[in-house]
């Protein structure tokens, strides 16, 4: 179904994008920061650093969507993590510099996105199940829409989610780049990736 191909371009972008080699920062605790600051601003300049990373992700939206979907999707998908890490916050909480690599204790909260993603694909398989009928022209606006609506739900929604996350950094080019982990781009997401982890274990 092309609907459910959409939308997983739309959540691989994101979590694509928030799985980026990180690397910056005098020390282990201003790189953390400066890849944080960077996600919740959307900072283009920051991004450009990532460009690698951003090309993979383009590469791998076109293994499976049409290239005028690709298009689409690369769009609205940005538009959806602008919305998803804009209420992102943290706080470091402890660092420990052993020379060449590095952790930092860090607590991310963001919104509940997890709780929403869930009833978003309760939803969707209940509407594709009653409307067997149905064009694929109104299952991808359904789609579309029900993934935003859940997205601004949770954005105005005051409940948030708080997950500590121990960072792992190695130094290289007297640079400190950070060792990405599922912990925190969980963490990140707002228990978004722990969701789709369970309703993908749900399937097997």
């Amino acid at each position: 179904m092309k609907n459910v191909k959409k939308l997983t371009g739309f959540i691989l972008s994101i979590l694509m994008l928030v799985s980026l080699s990180a690397c910056g920062g005098q020390s282990p605790d201003k790189a953390v920061s400066e890849y944080l600051d960077a996600l919740k601003t959307y900072d283009a300049e920051t991004l450009k650093n990532y460009e690698d990373v951003l090309d993979s992700v383009d590469k791998n939206l076109s293994s499976f969507l049409d290239e005028k979907d690709k298009d689409k999707v690369d769009k609205e998908s940005q538009e959806i993590a602008k919305k998803i890490l804009s209420n992102l916050s943290y706080e470091i909480v402890s660092t420990k510099d052993n020379g060449d690599t590095a952790t930092v204790k860090v607590k991310i909260t963001n919104k509940d996105f997890g709780s929403g993603m869930k009833t978003f694909f309760t939803d969707m398989f209940a509407y594709a199940l009653s409307h067997l009928d149905a064009s694929e022209d109104e299952m991808n606006k359904y789609v579309e829409k029900k993934l935003n609506t859940m997205i601004d739900d949770a954005v105005k929604s005051s409940t948030t989610v708080t997950n500590e996350v121990t960072v792992t950094l190695n130094k290289k080019d007297d640079k400190w780049v950070i060792k990405q982990n599922d912990k925190l781009s969980n963490a990140i997401l707002g228990n978004l990736l722990d969701s789709l982890n369970d309703l993908s274990d749900s399937f097997k």
